[in-house]
């Protein structure tokens, strides 16, 4: 089991230029993510 942003931090992910209005457009990562695993070894 692993928790990712178990804090729930508005991270950022990526930042973009705006070339038609200038701006700087910023993209934040998902907020609280459980990732449940189960894994089968043979």
């Amino acid at each position: 089991m692993d928790f990712q942003n178990l804090t729930n931090q508005k991270n950022v992910f990526a930042q973009r230029f705006n070339r038609v209005n200038g701006e700087i457009n910023t993209t934040y990562q998902n907020g609280f993510l459980p990732n449940f695993v189960y894994k089968l070894q043979f």
